[in-house]
C-alpha cells in the first residue's frame, strides 16, 4: 500500500471516529432535551390543573399529580402557594420547571464542551 493511501485510510478512520463522537454527543443532548420536555410537560399540566382548580379525583388529573409530584417534591415548602377559591398558584411547580430547565441546559452545554475538547485532541 502506498504511503498516500495509508495516510488517506488513517484520515478516514480518524474522521469516522470523530463523526461517531459527534453523533453520540448529539444523541445525548437530544435525549436530555427530550427528557426535559416530558418533565416540563407534566409540570405545565400540573401547574394549569392546579391553577384552574381541577378535580383531583379525576383519573387523568390524579395521574398528572402523581407523576409530577415526584419532580415537585424537592421544592415543596420553599414558597407558600397562593390560593384563591379552588385555584392554586403552585410556586413549587414554577420553581421546579425553572430548575430542571437550567440543569438540562447545563448538561447539554457540558456535553457540547466535552465534545469540543475531544475534537481539539484529534
Amino acid at each position: 500500500m502506498s504511503r498516500v493511501h495509508q495516510i488517506e485510510r488513517e484520515r478516514l478512520m480518524v474522521g469516522s471516529s470523530a463523526d461517531l463522537g459527534d453523533r453520540m454527543a448529539s444523541r445525548a443532548a437530544q435525549a436530555v432535551n427530550y427528557v426535559l420536555g416530558v418533565i416540563e410537560l407534566f409540570l405545565a399540566f400540573r401547574f394549569f390543573l392546579l391553577l384552574l382548580g381541577a378535580n383531583s379525583s379525576n383519573a387523568f388529573v390524579s395521574f398528572v399529580y402523581a407523576v409530577s409530584g415526584l419532580f415537585v417534591a424537592p421544592f415543596k415548602g420553599i414558597f407558600s402557594n397562593s390560593v384563591q377559591g379552588v385555584a392554586v398558584f403552585d410556586w413549587a411547580t414554577v420553581l421546579a420547571m425553572i430548575v430542571y430547565a437550567v440543569i438540562a441546559y447545563a448538561v447539554v452545554n457540558l456535553i457540547a464542551a466535552a465534545q469540543a475538547d475531544d475534537d481539539d485532541v484529534i
